[in-house]
């Protein structure tokens, strides 16, 4: 018998470690490029290896998706609170993260609108993404019905 030291069997393959900057992503509200409009700030967030009408065309389609097609030549200022959140929001989905962290993501908007983006949330989970959301709204949290530690 051997001396009971335990060896890694060479046929089997350690899973890729997570790319942290691109497969995690949180987001801040109050973090506005103070001169960038939603295109560019959501273009200048996809990562790197792609073409610059590319990563414009994505930033266009997620901001279609969040109701802001219409602001996307606006500046920060220019945006009400609850726009620049969205912007924000939409900012964490350009990479397609394997884990989403949302702090109080609809703590600016009105109850409809908080419906919508947590729902566009199910979304990104239902496509695989992991999506952790801390919030003090028990009633949204009721009407997605999803999982609540």
């Amino acid at each position: 018998m051997g001396t009971g030291a335990v060896r890694p069997d060479p046929s089997v393959k350690d899973p890729p470690k997570p790319d942290l900057q691109k497969d995690v992503q949180s987001f801040a509200v109050d973090v506005a490029l103070p001169r960038a409009k939603p295109t560019g700030t959501l273009a200048l967030t996809h990562a790197a290896g792609i073409t610059k009408s590319d990563a414009e065309s994505t930033a266009m389609e997620l901001l279609a998706r969040f109701g802001l097609a219409d602001k996307s030549r606006a500046y920060p200022d220019q945006l009400s609170g609850g726009e620049q959140q969205r912007v924000a929001i939409a900012r964490a989905f350009v990479n397609k993260p394997m884990i989403l962290i949302a702090d109080e993501p609809t703590g600016n908007l009105d109850p409809d609108l908080s419906l919508e983006i947590m729902n566009l949330f199910r979304e990104a989970n239902a496509r695989g993404t992991t999506v952790l959301i801390a919030t003090h709204d028990r009633e949204l949290i009721r009407r997605v019905g999803h999982r609540a530690l």
